[in-house]
């Protein structure tokens, strides 16, 4: 079978995927890969969205600016899609951008401002993990001194590395996409 005629079965058994992600697959291990399908497909949705978007805006003075960060929006998203798409994504890291974006579609869907509040502190916590970020004064005495040397073994999934940075500041540009264009409806 030809790459042509893979990708088109691809399609077609996509077809029948839904692209909402319901809030109880979150977590199951048993829906883990029919969550990372709907989530592609949510994602794919978005992009579509902003695509349209910026053609329909392309007729005002904002002609080419939307289009050159939708395209490298996309470029970045990549590798979340191909993890995705495989079921690989690391579990933390799918429950966490499973929640930011179901409560992204329940602000789509609702105009709601509470979920997109709780749509920020889901992103903020896929990006920065539950790593506890030392302010002030630090490793004072032999408590401190303890927990400190535990919490450098966790890191905070925006600093992971190049690619999961990149992904992560995509997905945040997809939410301020949808809030900017909930604000103008």
């Amino acid at each position: 079978m030809s790459r042509d005629e893979r990708v088109a079965v691809k399609i077609a058994e996509e077809k029948g995927i839904s692209g909402r992600i319901d809030p109880g697959m979150i977590g199951d291990s048993g829906k883990v890969e029919e969550l990372s399908l709907n989530i592609n497909m949510y994602i794919h949705e978005l992009l579509s969205q902003w695509g349209y978007d910026s053609a329909v805006a392309a007729k005002g003075p904002t002609i080419g600016k939307e289009d050159e960060l939708l395209k490298q929006t996309k470029i970045c998203l990549y590798p979340l899609l191909v993890k995705l798409r495989k079921g690989t994504l690391a579990s933390d890291s799918l429950i966490s951008l499973a929640t930011t974006l179901h409560y992204l579609q329940e602000y789509q869907r609702t105009g709601d401002k509470a979920q997109l509040q709780r749509c920020t502190e889901s992103y903020m916590h896929l990006s920065m993990g539950s790593v506890a970020w030392p302010i002030g004064v630090s490793q004072v005495g032999i408590h401190e001194r303890k927990i400190n040397y535990q919490q450098q073994q966790q890191t905070a999934n925006i600093m992971a590395d190049e690619e999961t940075r990149m992904w992560i500041t995509s997905i945040k540009r997809i939410i301020s996409h949808v809030e900017s264009t909930n604000k103008r409806h």
